[in-house]
């Protein structure tokens, strides 16, 4: 990997987790061919599932693994997980592919090469959190300043950001080849369930931008980013959708009620003299 010096720009930006589910309509031999043809396992190991799934099918390279195959469990869906270098592989062979899929997760990083970096990104994050109230929370040897991590943010919200020096922790991994002074910004989004059609269109850069990181990134780079929406998304009901709700929570209810009388109309004469009966405090 080649690393740069800290410059304002989300363009370096690049994947490092993908996590899809699929259709079962969408998936065929093809899709699954196409995806060992690419990945190029070297092995295959069965584990459990996670995310509601029954079953787990590891692809691992050279004792790394690559992606995650999960499946039963979830009527419909099968589970696609990536991460590191695997992922944007994924994300280039279901787009080239025309699967259509929906994130649930998705990681982005930017890395960096500067001496002093690390210890700038740190007091930056803790000053923003201060700002905006939001949680930090320090991992590492703070004392003698080697693999630090800083969360900041919650790891259970949509959106959620870690700050560590990936140098020290490839060094302790054995790559004695590895800068002391890489350090690496980590986005990690989980995007409302109405919003992962758009979030599928995403490119590693715009993940920079969702939430209150489009801020965060935006008073580091001294630059205003145009933000992406990535929590819940309130709809705007109407008269019939209420209705259909109603429906949907009491058909059981409703269904047996109406088997006392002869004809809808009773019933409905019924449930009118019902609504007028019943005070309003009652339904609060």
């Amino acid at each position: 990997m080649e690393l740069q010096e800290f410059s304002p720009s989300l363009e370096p930006a690049e994947w490092d987790f993908y996590r899809v589910t699929v259709k079962e309509r969408q998936w065929n031999a093809d899709l699954w061919s196409a995806l060992v043809d690419q990945l190029r396992p070297t092995d295959f190991e069965e584990g459990k599932g996670y995310y509601g799934y029954e079953k787990g099918l590891r692809l691992l390279r050279d004792g790394d693994r690559i992606l995650t195959l999960y499946t039963g469990g979830n009527e419909g869906t099968r589970c696609l997980e990536a991460s590191g270098y695997s992922s944007p592989e994924l994300v280039t062979l279901l787009r080239s592919l025309g699967v259509q899929y929906r994130p649930s997760r998705l990681d982005a990083c930017l890395d960096y090469d500067e001496e002093g970096l690390a210890d700038a990104l740190f007091d930056f994050a803790v000053w923003f959190a201060n700002k905006k109230g939001l949680k930090l929370d320090y991992r590492g040897d703070w004392d003698r300043r080697k693999e630090r991590t800083l969360y900041v943010g919650s790891r259970a919200s949509a959106v959620f950001l870690r700050i560590y020096e990936k140098g020290h922790q490839a060094i302790a991994q054995g790559d004695q080849d590895a800068s002391p002074h890489w350090v690496r910004i980590e986005v990690e989004c989980k995007p409302d369930k109405k919003r992962r059609e758009h979030y599928a269109l995403l490119e590693p850069s715009d993940l920079f931008r969702a939430g209150w990181v489009a801020e965060f990134m935006g008073d580091m780079f001294v630059q205003e980013l145009a933000r992406e929406p990535i929590g819940y998304q309130r709809v705007k009901t109407t008269d019939a959708m209420q209705k259909r709700w109603l429906v949907k929570v009491g058909r059981r209810i409703m269904s047996k009620w109406m088997q006392d009388f002869e004809t809808p109309e009773q019933w409905g004469r019924a449930m009118a003299e019902l609504i007028e009966e019943v005070p309003v405090d009652d339904c609060e």
